[in-house]
C-alpha cells in the first residue's frame, strides 16, 4: 500500500515487485511502468505522472483483470486515491496469464528475472489480493481534509495472497512473515536489522547523535 523513496530524481528502473518478467517498476524518467509477461510476449504501461518528489509517500494500488472485455479497463493503477492515466500503453490481450502467480521467483524491492535493479526507498503495509481485482477504497479513505490514508484491509486475500506490514523486526525471518490468514511467508535477503553507525554534533544547546 505504501511507498516512499529516499532517491534522487531519475529512478533508473528501480524496481518495486518482480516475478519472472513481470514487474512494478520506476524508469529514469521518473513515470511508473506495469510491465506484463506471459511467457512469450510483453505488454506496458507508463503513467503520465511524473514521481519526482523524493521525500513523498505514495499509496499505489494496482489492479489487474484481464477478463475484462474493454482493454483499457484491464490495467488500472491507482495513486492516493486517483485513477492515473498512462502516457503510453500497451494493453494486455483478454485474458492474458501474467507470471504472477506461476511457479518462478517472485520479489519485492528489485528484479525477479534479472536480479539487482533494487528499490532505493521505503515500502510498507504491502497486500496482495488472489482472485479479486479491488478498488483503493478496500485500502485507504480520504481524511476530513482530503488527504488520502491506508486503512485496514478486512477481506479475504486468496490462495496465493499476502499481507506484509514488515512490523515483526524479532530477526531477518520474521520480518517477511505473512500477517493474513494465508501464511505465504518471503524470505528477506541481504537484509540487516543492526542499527547503523552514528553521528554525533554539538551546538550550543547540547550533542545530539543521528543515527
Amino acid at each position: 500500500q505504501g511507498f516512499g523513496t529516499s532517491a534522487a530524481i531519475g529512478y533508473d528502473y528501480m524496481h518495486l515487485f518482480g516475478a519472472g518478467n513481470t514487474s512494478i517498476h520506476f524508469l529514469n524518467d521518473d513515470r511508473l511502468r506495469i510491465e506484463l509477461y506471459n511467457g512469450s510476449s510483453t505488454v506496458y504501461a507508463d503513467t503520465s505522472m511524473l514521481f519526482r518528489d523524493p521525500a513523498a509517500w505514495y499509496h499505489i494500488v494496482l489492479r489487474v483483470d484481464t477478463t475484462q472485455a474493454t482493454a483499457a479497463n484491464r490495467v488500472l493503477l491507482y495513486i492516493n486515491g486517483v485513477l492515473q492515466t498512462f502516457s503510453t500503453a500497451n494493453y494486455p490481450a483478454q485474458n492474458f496469464d501474467t507470471q504472477v502467480n506461476n511457479t518462478l521467483l517472485h520479489t519485492i524491492g528489485g528484479y525477479a528475472s534479472l536480479g539487482g535493479y533494487y528499490l532505493d526507498g521505503y515500502m510498507t503495509d504491502i497486500n496482495f489480493i488472489d482472485g479479486q481485482a479491488l478498488t483503493p477504497n478496500s485500502f485507504g479513505t480520504a481524511n476530513s481534509f482530503g488527504v488520502w490514508q491506508p486503512i485496514t484491509y478486512g477481506g479475504s486475500y486468496g490462495t496465493n495472497g499476502f499481507y506484509l506490514p514488515f512490523t515483526n523486526t524479532a530477526n531477518t525471518t520474521t520480518l517477511g512473515l505473512d500477517f493474513s490468514p494465508q501464511n505465504n511467508n518471503w524470505t528477506a535477503n541481504n537484509f540487516s536489522l543492526a542499527r547503523s553507525s552514528y553521528t554525533s554534533y554539538t551546538s550550543s544547546s547540547g550533542t545530539y547523535t543521528v543515527p
